[in-house]
Parts: structure tokens; C-alpha cells; sequence
């Protein structure tokens, strides 16, 4: 993400939770036109949309850095938080996960009626070895 970045990424602390600290990076992008480009094709009208084409460009590294920016993992599987999504969205993207990936995942509903997608166990090995390289 260097050429995206106009500066080196920031290492963040979080202590919210008495069990363990949990860290991160964090970074800003620089305004360029090729991240417009994505930033309209998952915005119509200030709403988060899944775009039609995302069977097509989610692969590997795209998924490593989706479950890096929100994924948890949770009961020996994985949640991919998509909370801000709709009910539609969110189970297009769980076909879309079945059928590149051949993962079992289910549907995840919060108190907030949001949704998320949980990738269950018997699919970790699968989701590790394909993204592993890239995180």
C-alpha cells in the first residue's frame, strides 16, 4: 500500500478489553483518482453497497485484507463484521464466499438487526491457507 500512503503507518493500542491487548496499524491514503474509482463503486449515494463485480475481483489478497480490517475471530471460526451493510448485501457476499472459495459460512444477526457473516470451523483450514501469504 506504500505508493497509496503518504506516510508510514501508525501502530495503534487497544486496552479496552481486560483479557488481553490487542494492536494494530493504522495509515492514510492520499486522494488519488484510482481510489475514487473503488471508493465509488462501494458508495452509491453515501450508502455502502457491495458492487456487482466483486465475484469477479475478490481473490485472496482482497480477502486477507478484509478479514484484517474486519475480521474477530470467534468459536474456533471467523466473523467478517458487515454490520454496516443490508440483509441482501450481506448474502450476496455469502454466496459470493461459498462459490469462490467453497467456504460454510452462515448469517449473524446482531441486536442492532445488522448482519454478519461467520465462517465455521470446518472451513478455518481452507481460509488459512489462502490468505496466510498475504497477511
Amino acid at each position: 500500500m506504500s505508493p497509496f500512503c503518504g506516510s508510514m503507518p501508525v501502530l495503534t493500542k487497544d486496552t479496552r478489553k481486560k483479557v488481553s491487548t490487542h494492536y494494530g496499524l493504522t495509515f492514510k491514503t492520499r486522494a488519488l483518482p484510482i481510489l475514487t474509482e473503488y471508493y465509488d463503486k462501494f458508495y452509491v449515494n453515501g450508502v455502502k453497497i457491495i458492487p456487482t463485480d466483486l465475484i469477479i475481483n475478490l481473490d485472496e489478497v482482497a480477502l486477507a485484507y478484509w478479514i484484517m480490517s474486519d475480521g474477530a475471530y470467534e468459536k474456533g471460526g471467523l466473523i467478517l463484521c458487515t454490520d454496516s451493510y443490508t440483509l441482501k448485501d450481506v448474502c450476496l457476499l455469502l454466496g459470493i464466499l461459498h462459490y469462490k472459495f467453497g467456504f460454510n459460512c452462515t448469517l449473524r444477526s446482531t441486536n442492532n438487526n445488522q448482519y454478519r457473516i461467520y465462517i465455521r470451523k470446518e472451513s478455518m483450514q481452507k481460509l488459512r491457507d489462502l490468505v496466510k501469504p498475504f497477511i
